[in-house]
């Protein structure tokens, strides 16, 4: 082998490497996302966590959706609490400064 073949073979690696690392993470960035949020085998998801409220570093406040139910539960370390359940759509909120 001359050492014009040995660098066209080493250029060849490279460019093969440079490809499967780019490949990599564009898969990553943007399929793993569209992965973990598809529904499972084509049926709509049940329960969803709508939002997350953290009060404090060990209490949360959670919006939570199931079926057509909403839920808001709260959770701390040593336990979780049914604050309120209603059904429907969220209210669309009032922007600061508006009317009542």
């Amino acid at each position: 082998m001359d050492t014009g073949s040995e660098l066209e073979l080493l250029f060849r690696a490279a460019l093969a490497l440079v490809v499967v690392v780019a490949l990599a993470v564009v898969s990553l960035r943007f399929g793993l996302p569209w992965l973990l949020k598809r529904p499972l085998a084509g049926r709509p998801r049940r329960l969803e966590v709508e939002e997350r409220c953290s009060l404090d570093r060990h209490h949360h406040l959670f919006l939570v959706r199931w079926d057509e139910e909403r839920l808001l539960v709260a959770t701390s370390p040593d336990r979780v609490a049914l604050l309120a359940r209603g059904a429907g759509e969220a209210k669309p909120q009032r922007e600061a400064g508006g009317t009542p």
